[in-house]
């Protein structure tokens, strides 16, 4: 049985990631993601002109394009306003966790799940440290929710070509 480097590369870049925060030693992802890169590229597993096409440039304008979205909207004051007005009628945690599974999940079928992800984060964030409620459960209610809605249509998550 033959396994690549580049299999045991990305276990490698899974488990670092997986225990990035347990001990002493704290890694940023970016920082593990780019060790796996370089590893690959210096095992010749994919040559740098290839790594260079494959990645599209069309996404990373339109990622870029979204965090300077998200970020007026965070900066601008009408994130919180327009989430006040979408969230206002939660009483306790679930009803929020709820709203946010629903109301996310309906958006990200008709934006793109990456739009909701980028500007949702800062959202639920201030939420979590606003109300005393864990991050890692807004966030998690958002990632489930943009994945799980952005496959009720097309639009959601779009096949790039």
């Amino acid at each position: 049985m033959h396994v690549s480097i580049s299999v045991i590369v990305l276990f490698v870049v899974f488990v670092l990631i997986a225990i990035r925060g347990i001990g002493r030693i704290r890694l940023k992802i970016w920082q593990i993601m780019l060790s796996g890169a370089v590893a690959v590229l210096l095992a010749q597993e994919i040559s740098p002109v290839k790594a260079l096409e494959a990645i599209n440039a069309d996404v990373m304008l339109f990622l870029f394009g979204m965090f300077i979205v998200g970020e007026a909207l965070y900066a601008s004051g009408y994130l919180f306003h327009f989430s006040y007005r979408l969230f206002k009628k939660a009483k306790n945690v679930d009803a929020l966790v709820l709203m946010i599974l629903f109301s996310i999940g309906l958006l990200s079928a008709f934006l793109m799940n990456d739009t909701l992800a980028i500007i949702g984060t800062p959202l639920v964030l201030h939420f979590a440290k606003k109300y005393n409620i864990s991050p890692k459960l807004l966030l998690l209610s958002l990632a489930f929710a943009v994945t799980i809605g952005s496959v009720m249509s097309p639009i959601g998550t779009p096949k790039i070509s």
